[in-house]
């Protein structure tokens, strides 16, 4: 397991040098940020004009007796439903990109944010498609839970863990789907059987993807939290002697500036983790941008 954790590092480490050979990367989750707001804009309007236009005084029982109101909780379910499809299908259209220029780089060309962004708009239909299963299996997990928690005593902790169990393992079986949509030029539905199949090879190393992942993430949370202590702390002490508030301003507006960044390459690079473990997963190879003998290790295959 150790050794596995280690080799998953190591992946981890070359995931962020190809981030450095291609930083123009980190545009894609901030184009799905964007994407994202105007459309929670865009839905969040028409869900109000139409509300609006079918029965005016919907608005007032949103607020007064909403619990009460079967029409009211289904408009909200709808509205909920409407804005999560939304965000992550923006997000998943980011991911695409990613990982087409991943696949672009290991077949040893160059692919530029345009051609990326094209190969996603060439595949919205199989994006939107598997935003709709993303979407719909989160809001029946938090469904699940809300259903847990008015359980209570023995019976809500058992309800509880259940379907933390049913989520974690979605997360896992589904991890993979995206880079064989990408890799192999399928839909949803193939790209999740791949999924599963890359799985079965080695369910070990998927576990290992998150683990190393999640230390990445802690380590660098951590210089955020020292310099959101320090800059408030500078600032409450200059508050109180009349000092000059520019050091724990400019602490704090760094702190934000950091995880920023943080978070970009965080996230893009999760995605080219799995990108590269799915393509060696099912072919074997790597390509130019990667070391094929630190990673013929990662997938180990099961007797």
């Amino acid at each position: 397991m150790f050794e596995r954790m280690s080799r998953g590092w190591r992946i981890t480490k070359q995931s962020f040098q190809l981030i450095g050979r291609d930083p123009e990367m980190l545009a894609f989750p901030l184009l799905a940020v964007v994407v994202g707001f105007f459309g929670v804009v865009a839905v969040t309007g028409l869900a109000g004009a139409l509300v609006h236009t079918l029965d005016p005084g919907m608005f007032g029982d949103m607020t007064d007796h909403a619990d009460e109101n079967p029409a009211v909780q289904a408009a909200g379910l709808g509205y909920m439903f409407a804005v999560t499809f939304v965000v992550t299908t923006s997000s998943i259209y980011a991911n695409f990109a990613v990982l087409n220029t991943l696949r672009v780089r290991l077949d040893g060309g160059d692919a530029t944010f345009m051609d990326s962004v094209r190969a996603a708009n060439g595949r919205l239909g199989d994006i939107m498609k598997w935003s709709l299963v993303v979407t719909t299996v989160g809001l029946v997990l938090h469904a699940i839970e809300s259903a847990c928690e008015r359980l209570g005593g023995i019976g809500s902790l058992i309800a509880r863990g259940v379907a933390a169990l049913m989520g974690g393992a979605w997360n896992v079986v589904s991890f993979m789907v995206v880079p064989a949509m990408v890799m192999d030029g399928v839909g949803p539905k193939q790209g999740l059987e791949r999924s599963v199949e890359a799985l079965k090879k080695s369910w070990g190393e998927g576990l290992t993807a998150h683990v190393s992942m999640g230390f990445v993430s802690f380590m660098a949370c951590i210089p955020f939290f020292v310099m959101l202590v320090l800059g408030g702390g500078a600032l409450a002490n200059a508050a109180e002697t009349g000092g000059s508030m520019w050091y724990g301003g400019g602490l704090l507006g760094l702190s934000f500036v950091y995880i920023t960044v943080a978070v970009l390459m965080l996230s893009v690079a999760r995605v080219l983790f799995s990108g590269t473990l799915y393509r060696f997963a099912t072919t074997g190879k790597i390509g130019d941008e990667y070391d094929d003998d630190l990673v013929s290790g990662a997938f180990t295959p099961k007797d």
